[in-house]
């Protein structure tokens, strides 16, 4: 599939790269779905030490010497495990561990097994790499209300423009629900497109212009 849609920009002389953030890049496919790539560090089942000191170790220390954990109300951290994003938030001050998810409920097989994994492999590295007492036995697992993927709207790949906007708006005090909906996400898929690809920091004027181009874009869409 990733061949047939990059010879179809080929063939309207449109670049495979449309984002380039000091050389991060991202392609049309990428940016078609909103992909990322992500090392789900808290959702691994097993770890040895290389992995943790050698990767999980770096993004932790790394993190925290940008922004101080112990200073922070939130962590969040976005998590994509089968195949389903979700966003899992260590609430330091206020004593909660809470889940939010776009699909699955609390008392769903899936959010499950993620509890059981994600909460002691979080509380093992902050252990590890941060070394600070936080009482986390104390803390209480929520599951936040938050808008669903409704079939009536759904497509591939919503799980991710959810965890984008939870991302963005995420706040104790905001009610999400009454935020965006399902039917928003279409709408908000182009919103990101739009921001990220027309940002100051993408370099890739050439893109900007063909995106511009609306006819080629319409090609690009029935061909696609």
């Amino acid at each position: 599939m990733a061949k047939e849609v990059d010879d179809i920009y080929n063939e309207l002389g449109i670049s495979t790269e449309v984002i380039n953030y000091d050389n991060v890049r991202v392609s049309y496919q990428q940016l078609a779905i909103l992909r990322r790539s992500n090392k789900d560090y808290v959702m691994k089942h097993e770890w040895n030490q290389t992995f943790l000191n050698d990767t999980c170790g770096k993004c932790f220390t790394l993190a925290n010497g940008c922004f101080k954990f112990t200073s922070s109300d939130y962590l969040l951290f976005p998590i994509i495990h089968e195949d389903h994003w979700f966003v899992f938030i260590v609430a330091l001050h206020d004593g909660y561990f809470i889940f939010i998810d776009s699909f699955f409920r609390e008392d769903d097989m899936y959010q499950q097994n993620v509890k059981s994994t994600v909460i002691p492999n979080f509380v093992r590295a902050w252990d590890e790499f941060i070394g600070i007492d936080w009482n986390f036995h104390e803390f209480v697992i929520h599951y936040a209300p938050v808008p669903k993927l409704d079939l009536k709207f759904f497509s591939k790949y919503d799980d991710r423009i959810f965890v984008m906007k939870f991302l963005e708006l995420w706040d104790q005090r905001v009610n999400l629900i009454q935020k965006f909906s399902s039917s928003h996400i279409p709408d908000i898929r182009v919103q990101y497109m739009n921001i990220m690809v027309f940002s100051p920091h993408n370099c890739n004027n050439d893109a900007k212009d063909k995106v511009r181009n609306h006819t080629a874009m319409l090609e690009l869409k029935r061909r696609f």
